[in-house]
């Protein structure tokens, strides 16, 4: 009978200590699942602008309460998540759902509400559902409406890097964001910016700087090639329906002395097949 050697009685022993020491030590692998700092930072820093560009196009095309958008209607939540409408009371995302009132309350809106406009829910008109008025006239609220963007989008990459910096108030959830010429904002913070010696690495605090200018301007020139296309758009829009305007009582004037006499030759030529035929080549056809 054999008995077992020394390693094999060993082996139990020798994996368990294997074990602890792999949790002792770094770079093991469950060191690696660490969280990407990096990518945590950039998604919420694609999130803030997204929302902005949300809130962009409610100025631009106005805002309705959920309840009445129709099916296929999308909307983006504060967080930049985007919500399609699947059902009567049903707004889905990826692994999420939402029911109108919930989607009401989600919506991305305004940091800085109009007085009497502060709540989300409040639908309002956009600037391009203006009636009784020239895409001339709507201009100076385009492009108003435009300056704010770039303010705004600015005020996002400002608050990343006063988050990278580490110079946001720890003890607040809101940061106030000064960018020349434009109106302060005070923005949450970016918390996932902020940098983490576990989930960040040496190569993480030279690059994040550089990554929210380089978005943010192919942002401000996809949305300036959109306001380009929907003035154009609306102009020959509201040019068409102006000379529809103005020809609908044209017509009404002179619909009657100029088409009178062509129903008459009508209503007579078609008299004539009721004219008898007193010619030889009739009779022959009978």
């Amino acid at each position: 009978m054999k008995h077992p050697s020394l390693t094999t009685k060993a082996f139990p022993a020798l994996l368990a200590a294997s074990f602890l020491l792999a949790l002792s030590l770094p770079g093991t692998a469950l060191a690696q699942a660490a969280p990407d700092g990096a990518a945590l930072c950039r998604s919420q820093i694609n999130a803030f602008l997204k929302r902005e560009s949300a809130v962009f196009d409610a100025r631009l095309f106005g805002t309705k309460r959920a309840a009445d958008e129709p099916e296929g209607a999308t909307r983006t939540a504060f967080d930049g998540t985007l919500y399609l409408k699947t059902e009567e009371d049903t707004w889905a995302s990826s692994g999420a759902t939402m029911s109108n009132a919930d989607m009401d309350g989600a919506t991305a809106y305004d940091l800085l509400p109009a007085p009497g406009t502060g709540s989300p829910a409040v639908p309002f008109p956009g600037i391009l559902e203006t009636r009784k008025a020239l895409t001339s006239d709507l201009l100076p609220h385009l492009t108003q409406s435009f300056r704010a963007f770039l303010c705004r989008v600015e005020s996002v990459c400002k608050a990343a890097e006063l988050a990278l910096m580490k110079r946001a108030d720890g003890n607040s959830a809101t940061v106030k964001v000064t960018v020349p010429g434009c109106r302060e904002m005070e923005l949450p913070v970016l918390n996932r910016c902020v940098p983490n010696p576990v989930t960040f690495i040496l190569n993480d605090q030279a690059t994040l700087p550089h990554y929210c200018g380089p978005v943010a301007e192919d942002l401000i020139l996809f949305q300036e090639s959109k306001l380009l296309f929907l003035a154009h758009e609306d102009a020959s829009h509201r040019t068409l329906r102006q000379f529809a305007g103005y020809l609908e009582p044209f017509l009404n004037i002179v619909r009657f002395p100029f088409v009178q006499p062509f129903r008459q030759v009508t209503s007579f030529v078609g008299q004539w097949s009721g004219i008898s035929c007193f010619l030889s080549h009739c009779a022959q056809e009978e």
